[in-house]
């Protein structure tokens, strides 16, 4: 009987392809147990379709960290990163909603 693979072994060998096939400095690769790849939050702005594509064929999810101006998030949808994290949801909600992306309800708070 053979044992599962150890997550956190398939997260450092997809962080080290993708820092080899894409030239982005391995401690800028956050995998999260083997299913996930997230730039550091100020090098979002360094992943391009072809990274998305890289990391899709690698069986990663793209998520992206701190976007919040309007042409980031939008360049974000655009390029196919998988989720996006933002100090402003109500921003990327409307421009998701523009781009034609079907949300949940929202969720309102108060401060």
């Amino acid at each position: 009987m053979t044992s599962a693979p150890d997550p956190w072994a398939l997260a450092a060998a997809a962080a080290a392809a993708i820092a080899e096939r894409t030239g982005v400095e391995r401690h800028d690769v956050l995998v999260v147990l083997g299913s996930g790849w997230t730039p550091a939050a100020d090098r979002f702005g360094d992943v391009t379709a072809e990274l998305v594509s890289e990391a899709h064929s690698l069986g990663l999810r793209v998520v992206v960290w701190t976007v919040n101006r309007r042409e980031d998030m939008a360049r974000m949808i655009e390029i196919g990163v998988d989720g996006i994290i933002s100090d402003r949801p109500d921003l990327l909600r409307q421009i998701a909603a523009e781009k034609g992306i079907a949300l949940p309800a929202g969720t309102p708070v108060a401060p």
